[in-house]
């Protein structure tokens, strides 16, 4: 009992790394950009940097952990097997099963699983499992984000692009006179005010 609980003690611990390995890059890229903002809008720096710097680290030491998590989960996962075909190998009585040709090629296949003839051991496989998982929630995650701050920038960017265009209008008007009106000043014509309209 205790090592089932230990089992899934791991297994927690695998998943929860894996997610978290998948959504820092996300949030390392949008505080790198908060950080970025801070810094043009002087700002302080404090609370950015801080941020950066956690999901920096997290991402440096996350892969590995994850790694040696996955490593002794699937060395349980497949001692776990083993013991479950030793239970159906011993279960039934007498020898007479063992010795049927259909069963003694399904029983090589499934002893050999884990010794790396037929492919990698389960200790090695739960990294690239993770890598391919990680590699797609990343994904979704990092198109989720973008998409949502894309919303968020795009609200502000028409905001901001509005507040300087009117900005901008006022000033022209105030500091320029109009293009015609120039074009009379330079070549000496006179213009009437109906035509600048």
């Amino acid at each position: 009992m205790f090592c089932r609980r230990l089992t899934d003690r791991f297994a927690f611990a695998w998943w929860t790394a894996l997610i978290l390995r998948a959504l820092l890059p996300a949030v390392f890229a949008i505080a790198m950009g908060a950080l970025t903002g801070a810094v043009q809008r002087g700002d302080s720096l404090a609370v950015p940097l801080t941020v950066v710097g956690v999901a920096f680290v997290s991402l440096q030491v996350l892969s590995p952990l994850h790694q040696a998590i996955g490593a002794n989960l699937g060395s349980r996962t497949a001692a776990w097997l083993y013991d479950e075909l030793a239970t159906a190998c011993v279960r039934p009585p007498g020898m007479g099963h063992l010795e049927n040709p259909a069963l003694t090629t399904d029983l090589t296949m499934a002893r050999d699983f884990d010794l790396g003839l037929s492919g990698p051991p389960l200790s090695i496989c739960m990294d690239f499992i993770a890598s391919g998982l990680v590699e797609m929630l990343g994904g979704v995650a990092s198109a989720f984000g973008a998409g949502s701050l894309r919303l968020v920038g795009a609200d502000r960017a028409r905001r901001g692009v509005a507040r300087y265009a009117l900005a901008a209008a006022g000033e022209r008007r105030l500091a320029r006179p109009p293009t015609r009106m120039r074009f009379a000043r330079r070549s000496g014509t006179r213009i009437t005010p109906i035509a600048w309209r």
